[in-house]
């Protein structure tokens, strides 16, 4: 998925851009993703359940609108829920564009994306 060339791959700071950037957050998403594995796919290892929900814009739009009446805690939960299912946008808009399967590991680099 990261391109070859040096260069490139600089123009990409993975940890500094994600993690350092947002280190709670992605901790939030991480523990989510470990919960929702837990109660959908109990005793299977963490792994995204692709098919069992698509709608991924919409979901999290009424998310979002359900954070508005919540308390901050509830909130905070809930704001984990949007995280996720954009970030599930993104991945699934990204493979539909370049042509790639959902398997990490069969990822290409496409820089010419405007992401840099």
């Amino acid at each position: 998925m990261l391109p070859d060339n040096d260069d490139e791959r600089k123009r990409i700071p993975l940890w500094t851009a994600t993690i350092g950037y947002f280190p709670a957050a992605f901790m939030l998403l991480a523990k989510l993703g470990y919960d929702a594995n837990e109660q959908h796919n109990p005793g299977e290892p963490v792994h995204w359940a692709r098919d069992k929900s698509t709608d991924h814009l919409n979901c999290a739009m009424r998310h979002l609108f359900d954070s508005l009446f919540l308390t901050r805690e509830a909130r905070l939960k809930v704001l984990t829920q949007v995280f996720w299912r954009i970030g599930a946008e993104i991945q699934t808009s990204y493979e539909e564009l370049y042509g790639v399967e959902g398997n990490t590991t069969e990822f290409n680099a496409h820089t010419d994306n405007g992401v840099n």
